[in-house]
């Protein structure tokens, strides 16, 4: 999988995050800001656009979108 497309998934489950109250924009902007750099994608970057969560949960699952 490349850095982008990792990028996107764990962005659109952080997103989901913000979306639910679960994580404030301040924490959210902080988490891009490190995402970013971990998978080497500028956060003001085309690729950092909206990626449907629940697509990439259902195809790949969360714990596979983070890692672990």
């Amino acid at each position: 999988m490349n850095n982008i497309f990792q990028y996107q998934m764990v962005m659109a489950w952080v997103r989901s995050l913000l979306h639910d109250g679960i994580i404030t924009q301040r924490e959210y902007t902080k988490i891009d800001t490190k995402i970013a750099k971990r998978y080497g994608v500028s956060s003001s970057s085309i690729f950092s656009e909206f990626l449907d969560f629940q697509a990439v949960q259902s195809e790949y699952g969360s714990r596979k979108i983070l890692g672990w």
